[in-house]
């Protein structure tokens, strides 16, 4: 209840704000933003300094973002679009004996195990979303003149995030399963959560190259508000990344040539 409740306000804030504004100019943009994820145990029964083992560490990942922008005021714009997120964490596995399971879906090792030197499995958990952020950016001046070509903003705001599959990429050192020494396996068996909401922290820097093209540098935070897992093992998946892209001005205003 708690969810569809906060899930509907923020809806409905972001549609009064874009509804009851009238905008100057508008732009559409794509980017791309390398992320670094950091897991966090939310279960009781592990302790959160030792929620990260020895045997795991974090991962990079990446998002794809389609985004628009709307002015809202002088000072203020609204950024909503679509984007693609590719997180998780890498589990490394070594020391291995026969009858070890590395993961549910594998058979135990067999024998052959004992003959190999300093076999090693590095299991990568990849989470798949697909986001629907709404940000609002508000203009900062670091100093009194105006730039001609930077404009900079403080970003915040939320984003629905939808679990599209989860999955494990599977890697061997020193051995082979079937012959393979990389493989896909369909289920973490982890139960991440269909849908969930992240906050959203960040500094976006515009740089406009001409009256109609730019390109976006955008530090950002993002920090799920609830669980990324359920059951006896509750995650959640921090990340921080720059995003960098281009935008292009939907309003025509004057020729597009390079500022001065």
């Amino acid at each position: 209840m708690r969810k569809s409740i906060l899930l509907a306000v923020s809806l409905f804030a972001a549609v009064i704000a874009f509804g009851q504004t009238q905008h100057k100019y508008n732009y559409i943009a794509a980017s791309f933003q390398p992320q670094y994820t950091f897991r966090f145990s939310n279960s009781k029964s592990v302790k959160r300094t030792d929620s990260l083992s020895t045997s795991e560490k974090n991962r990079l990942g990446y998002s794809v973002f389609l985004q628009y922008q709307k002015e809202l005021g002088k000072n203020t714009t609204l950024q909503i679009g679509l984007q693609y997120t590719n997180t998780g964490f890498v589990k490394v596995v070594g020391n291995l004996l026969p009858k070890t399971v590395i993961h549910p879906d594998l058979e135990p090792l067999d024998q052959t195990i004992l003959t190999i030197p300093s076999p090693t499995a590095e299991l990568n958990y990849v989470f798949d979303y697909l986001d629907i952020p709404a940000l609002l950016n508000r203009r900062v001046y670091f100093n009194q003149k105006k730039s001609k070509h930077w404009e900079f903003f403080v970003s915040y705001g939320a984003s629905l995030n939808f679990l599209l599959q989860d999955r494990v990429a599977v890697r061997l050192k020193g051995f082979t399963i079937d012959n393979d020494r990389s493989f896909n396996l369909k289920n973490t068996y982890l139960r991440p959560n269909f849908a969930n909401i992240s906050g959203m922290l960040g500094f976006r820097g515009n740089y406009n190259y001409s009256n109609k093209l730019g390109f976006i540098t955008q530090p950002m935070l993002t920090v799920p508000l609830f669980n990324t897992t359920s059951g006896d093992l509750k995650y959640r998946l921090l990340s921080v990344g720059v995003n960098v892209g281009f935008f292009y001005n939907l309003d025509v205003k004057g020729e597009e040539e390079v500022i001065e």
